[in-house]
């Protein structure tokens, strides 16, 4: 058994990766690597810890693990060996990945997250272990909320962590229609997106809630230098004898308005009723040209 905390020398293949928080590992910094530690020598090598059906487990360092098997070919590498449970390996995986900032922030979300739900540890506890603040850890764990394809632009550096904090706090629905308008105005400020996402929340009650989304995007890509929010209000007239309209999570918009239509209709109200109907039929049909004219300005 090798004493805890001696550097040796140990077969590549006797070393298997770990839970490791990092998913994605640049080729081209790996390359990079490797002519470092190759030029330069390994200033820090990996920690590895002994596992019970043999060999070791890595617990920091699989980046210079990985440039020196999968780019430099060594059949042997130094490691540091320690020994410790799960939990203590856990939590120096997160110090180490934290402080070199080798995670993008959505691996760095599921890293918090999967520590609160394997250890049961507190936000505060999570903050301690990896060496940045509570409010930081609570900004991340919000990014967890996001729909996959908005945790996409986070991960790639296009959307703000603090407008991706802002949407991770919001209903899926409230998302994908913030994301429009943003998309129409990437330089958005975070006042602005907190403008589009109260002017959306407040309309999430009525059954053509989007439309707030389609006149915000309308207003930023005809004026890009526009301020959010100055002509986007859509009246709304308080009248309890209408029914308010409460969207389903699971429904689709068609869904919420055909199911509202018809309440409107066991209520007597076909006038509002058929209202509803003509402007969401009319939507759709927008909506399929302005995507069949997409199709062809792609194509061109």
């Amino acid at each position: 058994m090798v004493e805890d905390g001696v550097l040796c020398r140990v077969p590549a293949s006797l070393v298997r990766a770990g839970d490791n928080d990092r998913k994605v590992f640049d080729p081209a910094k790996l390359r990079e690597l490797a002519d470092s530690i190759a030029e330069h020598g390994l200033a820090q090598p990996p920690t590895v810890r002994s596992v019970p059906e043999g060999g070791y487990e890595l617990i920091a360092g699989e980046r210079r693990f990985r440039a020196m098997t999968a780019v430099l070919h060594w059949d042997v590498v130094p490691v540091i060996v320690r020994e410790m449970g799960d939990e203590q390996a856990s939590g120096v995986m997160l110090a180490e990945n934290t402080s070199r900032a080798d995670l993008n922030p959505i691996e760095e979300a599921n890293a918090y997250a999967s520590r609160i739900a394997l250890h049961d540890w507190s936000v505060a506890e999570v903050a301690s272990k990896a060496g940045v603040s509570v409010d930081r850890v609570r900004g991340r764990l919000a990014l967890i909320n996001l729909q996959t394809n908005v945790q996409k632009f986070v991960s790639v550096g296009q959307l703000p962590l603090q407008h991706a904090e802002v949407l991770g706090q919001q209903t899926p629905t409230i998302q994908s229609q913030a994301v429009r308008v943003w998309l129409a105005k990437p330089n958005m400020t975070l006042t602005e997106l907190r403008e589009v996402v109260s002017q959306l929340v407040s309309a999430s009650a009525q059954p053509l809630m989007f439309l707030v989304a389609d006149e915000l995007e309308a207003q930023v890509r005809t004026n890009p230098k526009s301020i959010i929010g100055q002509d986007a209000d859509i009246p709304i007239v308080e009248d309890d004898t209408v029914p308010d309209f409460e969207a389903g999570r699971k429904e689709t918009v068609g869904e919420a308005c055909h199911r509202y239509m018809r309440e409107l209709e066991s209520k007597g109200m076909t006038s509002e009723a058929s209202a509803v109907g003509k402007l969401y039929r009319a939507l759709v049909r927008s909506r399929k040209t302005f995507a069949a004219g997409n199709v062809l300005e792609r194509g061109k």
